[in-house]
């Protein structure tokens, strides 16, 4: 082997160069004598690829099976243990909070987004939101995203805990799907108001992720294209998280070369980008998507598959159609766009603000120093502009529960308390 210089007009650098022996063409079809003449004469290096080739064939196709075997097993147990994962709603503030008569029966759903799977830390730290009612956590399955089966739940909790009116808190994808599953309580159970849904840095409707985001979920389309069980399969996700962490260990900048060119172990240009892999950071990433991956309130890949397909796919139009005039509907997200790199939120804000108004919806944008749907990082923001919505959602509630309170407690016309003495005095028939 030598190394030679090739220089081209882009770039001058090192190529490896490998110079084989000549090799008669049908070595296979000597007879013993000449072939056993022409390996003892022929070069060293000749006889080491001949062997290493086969060797690196033999352990292409070893390391092939091994794969193959352990993505199996590997796709059958991580079904397996996410086969009786199912949807579940917690209680986080509950009745026993001390609540006034108009927020008495009414509760709030929190909601995270792609990625996460048990909101309920993030119920925790917005305890603002028990004042205007009891608070509750709702919970994805590890296996699926069946919005129709959460909004069963959520109907179920609202009778447990005799709540009339409800409220909607979704954090990035956990506001399209709370959407969602609105639209189904809105069919199911009608007489269960929904007095606001709110939207977190939520991505809704056509350009509404960056091109990050985009490339991530392309990238998680590319890989399982393939086949949709390789979600199951948690050595793969370790691989798929570290990639989509590429960022955090990679430093690009602009390159003229569009070839391939190696510089150095830790250096490489591509495509019109030079690659620069700062090697440190890559353990740090690691061990921390381990520690993620091995949390009991982890989401499983399958779940995060079928959060981004959601996120792509649904409809939320059909959706705010369904929802009662005067529903209150809420935008929060970051002051500068450029502050959330997850989602384009002025896009977002404008699709909902445009299909809300279209069916005499209320529609509020409120805006603060955050960053994507962060209220475990920016608490106070976040309790900020809580308080900023409350006030629209105890109009809500006066337009709603106070009709019902009035008619249920409805003192009697002045005609009424004479034909009640007269029905009490009249002779039992």
């Amino acid at each position: 082997m030598r190394l030679s210089r090739t220089h081209a007009p882009e770039a001058d650098t090192f190529v490896p160069s490998i110079d084989l022996p000549p090799m008669p063409g049908d070595i296979g079809r000597m007879d013993g004598a000449v072939r056993d003449s022409h390996r003892n004469t022929e070069p060293a290096f000749g006889k080491f690829m001949r062997w290493t080739s086969a060797s690196t064939l033999g352990a292409v196709a070893a390391g092939a099976v091994w794969l193959g075997a352990d993505i199996v097993h590997g796709v059958h147990d991580g079904r397996e243990a996410v086969q009786s994962s199912h949807a579940m709603v917690h209680e986080v503030y509950g009745s026993h909070t001390e609540i006034d008569v108009l927020h008495a029966h009414h509760g709030t759903f929190v909601l995270t987004g792609l990625g996460t799977k048990n909101p309920t830390k993030t119920a925790e730290v917005l305890e603002v939101h028990k004042e205007a009612g009891q608070v509750f956590a709702l919970e994805y399955s590890n296996r699926d995203l069946d919005t129709k089966d959460m909004a069963k739940r959520v109907i179920a909790t609202a009778k447990t805990h005799e709540l009339t009116e409800i409220s909607f808190d979704g954090y990035s994808a956990g506001g399209p799907i709370a959407l969602d599953i609105a639209a189904h309580i809105r069919e199911m159970e009608p007489e269960l108001n929904i007095v606001a849904i709110v939207f977190n840095s939520s991505p809704i409707g056509d350009d509404s992720l960056t091109d990050r985001s985009r490339e991530g979920i392309d990238l998680m389309q590319t890989i399982l294209s393939v086949d949709e069980d390789l979600a199951y399969y948690l050595k793969g996700r370790i691989a798929t998280e570290l990639l989509a962490r590429s960022d955090r260990y990679i430093e690009r900048s602009p390159a003229s070369d569009r070839r391939l060119t190696i510089h150095s172990y830790k250096s490489f240009d591509y495509n019109g980008t030079h690659y620069e892999v700062l090697y440190p950071n890559i353990l740090p990433e690691l061990y921390d998507i381990i520690d993620k991956l091995s949390d009991e309130d982890a989401a499983s890949a399958m779940l995060i598959w079928e959060q981004a397909k959601f996120i792509v796919q649904t409809d939320y139009e059909k959706n705010i159609a369904t929802l009662p005039e005067d529903t209150l509907i809420v935008y929060t997200c970051a002051w500068q766009e450029s502050d959330d790199q997850v989602v384009a939120t002025n896009p977002s804000a404008t699709n909902l603000q445009v299909a809300a108004e279209k069916h005499n919806l209320q529609f509020k944008l409120i805006k603060a120093q955050v960053g994507h749907a962060n209220p475990g990082e920016d608490t106070a923001q976040y309790t900020n502009m809580i308080r900023q919505i409350q006030p629209y959602i105890t109009n809500r509630l006066v337009k709603i529960v106070l009709p019902r309170e009035m008619a249920t407690h409805a003192l009697p016309s002045s005609t009424e308390p004479n034909a009640q003495v007269r029905a009490e005095a009249a002779p039992p028939r």
